[in-house]
This record gives C-alpha cells, structure tokens and sequence, in this order.
C-alpha cells in the first residue's frame, strides 16, 4: 500500500480477509510487565494494600512500586486484568455477607492508576477469585459460600451489566475460577475439587463433573498457560497441572512444589511463573525448563499473607489516539480470544457511527503516518477484512483466524468506520491494538 489515498479507498470497497501470511514473523522479545498481589490474611482482615510490582521480563529485576492503597478495596483477595489497561479486584469484606469488585483504570505505560468505580450487586458475597472470558470478555465471580458464579456483561461505556449466575451442583465453597480458551470450559473450585462446566449454545454452563486432586483440602487459586491448567492448593504446598485430551477432558501432568499455594500467574511470555503463598507470604519465582517440562525455583519475594496474584495483560494493548467522527466521537477497538496460531480471535469495534460500515487493516509493525487529518499507526500492512456494517449502537464484532504456522510474534490491527459526518469528511478510526502471539 503505496500512500494515503490506497488506505482511504480500502475503507469504501469490499476485499477479501486475509487467512493465511506467507511468511515468519520475528520472535517476541522479552516485555518488561506488572504484577500485583493482594495482601489476604488468613481468615478475614480489613485496610489491605495490593502490592505492586515492575518486573523487567522474565527472570527479570523485581522494582516495588506505590501500592494501591487500602481505601479504595475492601479485603481484597484477587485480582485479574482485562484485556486493556484496567484491573478488577474482588473484595470479600471481612467475610460479613457482602461482595464487591473494584476497579482501577490504568495509563498506557501501567505506571499511575485512577480508580474507576465497583461493581455490586448480582449475587456478589464475599468474593474470591475473578475471571474474564477471554472468548467474549464477560466477567465471572466467585462468591464463597452462597454457591453462586456471578456474571457481568459490559455495554459500550464499559459499564458492567448483571448477567445472571452459575450455581454450583453441591454445598461446597466457591473459590477459584478460570476458563479454557479452546471450548470455553468453566472451571470453579471448591477446598477438595475443581467443577468443570460446558458452555451451551444459549451461554448457559453444565456441569460436567469434578477433577479431584489427592490430599488436597485447600485449593484456591486456577490459571491457565496457554492449555494447560494451573491448580493451587495451600494443603498439598503445591501447584498441580493439568493438560485435555482430544475430548477435552482434563488429564494429570504432575505438579509443582510452592509453599502454601493460592494463586499463580505467568509473564506475558509465559516462560516465568509467580506463585502467591498465603500462609508463609509473599510470592515465589519460577522458571519453565522446556527441556524437561518442568518449573525450576528461583527467588523468593517475602511479604505478607498473600491473596491473589495477576501480571498485566499483553495480548491485547492499545496504543496511539484514534481519530474523531461524527459527535466528536472516537471510536475504539477491542480484542477478546486467545492469539496463538488454529485460533480465532474477535476484535470489537464500538463507539463508531451507528449503521455505517468498517473494515480493519492488519500489519505487523506500528506506523505513524499522516491520512487525512488523522493518524495511520501501522506500517509493513498485510491486508483488510472485508467491510462490515456498524450497528444502531455503533458497534461490530469481527473473527479474524490466525493460520497455523506462525511463531510468537506481534500484529497490529486499527478500525476504520466510513463516516462522512467526521471533520475530514471521510472517515473515523481508532487507535492501534497490538495482538501478542501467545
């Protein structure tokens, strides 16, 4: 694409969506993240800071930076990103009957934070782990004792909508929860099992029965590495793993000894493991050895009681500005799914001008082009998706499948909505999103 006329024509024609790229892309080098933990102590507490950490790549210096301040949780217990620049924390309130998530709204460089309302209602109850679908970006809590997942949908403004519960087909605890990219399986724990539910085509979940782990009476925590599942269990003193089968049903792979375990997360390149200890606290440092599929001990972080632990989201990550249309609106671009080669990832257009049409441009480098009083943010460009209609509330939804075949690497996706109302008299756009391979 030669110009900034051959990227304007492409927003007004119909080409086709590219599914295969020709070609490997550069290895993703190391990224310098966040980790947060909550401090949870042991039965209930109150006036709890979530720690915050700078971590340069894996294995990389460990940096303290401000905490967020007690005042603006109550009894954190876990937190959990969500696609862009925000993180959700879950409260269980001294453990007195109510529940809630707080929310903190991050700036590009996830230095300074704004908090950024919470979320009540819906059945929340002293909540313990938290989790987005990664398919739809929908939000699922667990609420310790009234057995009961609560589910919240979340408009264009971001404002989370009541989506109803999943309750559980037994008396026990709620505690962790997690999801499987690949079928959308929901697994919520209890202290001695783990609940693995289907996802029906109305977006109900069955339960599908239980995985149980020998001797453990404290499980917590769950996460997912890529598609393997990470189960915590502070009675064991370990992190128990588990791949699928062709079925997906779950299948042992050994496990992981970490001190009083609760809650595990991975760096963006999926190569270091943190593990949160709730009763001997803080957090240990491990590193994958590919050779031998197995996770080697490094350091220690000693600390408080720990609770939860998360690393900020790099899948998905916005960068640049987008450009204003009619109503002086910018519209915004969002992606959900896992980016990894065979998968189908969907990107979100919103806040674009309602029943018009779009269409999304993929490179696999950032630009910064001038196009028509606007900013193109892509260079090395691929191709477009075919054009797509916006609809009355201004938003689409588009699966955009990633060929087998490539290796870790970036892509770059920016919206643009055919918009005549817009200052230059063509279209909007919206900033750039980069999808890290997984």
């Amino acid at each position: 694409m030669g110009g900034s006329l051959s990227l304007a024509l492409p927003i007004m024609r119909n080409l086709l969506l590219l599914v295969s790229l020709p070609f490997c892309l550069a290895t993703l080098p190391a990224q310098t993240f966040q980790l947060v933990l909550c401090d949870t102590p042991v039965g209930s507490g109150s006036f709890q800071p979530i720690e915050r950490f700078l971590v340069g790549g894996t294995n990389g210096t460990l940096t303290t930076i401000p905490s967020i301040a007690a005042s603006f949780t109550n009894d954190p217990t876990f937190p959990a990103f969500n696609h862009q620049y925000e993180l959700f924390v879950s409260n269980r309130h001294a453990h007195n009957g109510q529940g809630s998530v707080s929310r903190f709204e991050f700036d590009t460089t996830f230095g300074s934070f704004t908090p950024h309302g919470t979320i009540t209602g819906n059945s929340l109850s002293d909540c313990v782990q938290l989790a987005f679908n990664p398919n739809d970006g929908e939000l699922f809590v667990g609420n310790f004792a009234n057995g009961l997942v609560s589910r919240f949908q979340f408009d264009a403004q971001g404002n989370a909508l009541p989506n109803g519960t999943v309750a559980m087909p037994d008396t026990s605890n709620t505690l962790g929860v997690a999801f499987r990219t690949a079928d959308q399986q929901l697994f919520v724990s209890s202290y001695q099992f783990v609940r693995r539910f289907a996802r029906q085509p109305n977006g109900t979940y069955s339960h599908l029965g239980n995985i149980t782990i020998p001797g453990a009476t404290l499980i917590h925590g769950l996460s997912f590495r890529g598609d393997e599942l990470f189960v915590c269990d502070i009675q064991t003193n370990a992190v128990h793993r588990f791949l699928f089968d062709a079925n997906g049903a779950p299948v042992a792979n050994g496990s992981v000894p970490t001190a009083s375990a609760i809650s595990c997360a991975f760096s963006p390149d999926a190569q270091e493991m943190f593990v949160g200890r709730h009763y001997t606290g803080g957090f240990q440092r491990l590193v994958y050895q590919p050779a031998t599929d197995t996770w080697l001990p490094t350091t220690v972080y000693n600390g408080p009681q720990a609770g939860g632990i998360a690393t900020t989201v790099h899948t998905f990550s916005s960068y640049g500005t987008g450009c204003v249309g009619t109503g002086n609106q910018i519209p915004t671009l969002q992606g959900y799914g896992g980016a990894f080669a065979g998968n189908t990832i969907t990107l979100r257009t919103q806040l674009g001008l309602p029943n018009t049409f779009g269409t999304l441009v993929l490179s696999t480098a950032q630009g910064n082009v001038p196009l028509f009083g606007c900013t193109w943010l892509q260079s090395q460009i691929i191709g477009n998706t075919s054009l797509f209609q916006l609809d009355a509330t201004g938003r689409a939804d588009y699966p955009i499948f990633i060929p087998a075949g490539l290796v870790q690497s970036d892509l770059f996706f920016q919206g643009f909505v055919l918009d005549l109302g817009a200052p230059n008299g063509l279209f909007s756009d919206t900033a750039g999103l980069r999808a890290s391979m997984l």
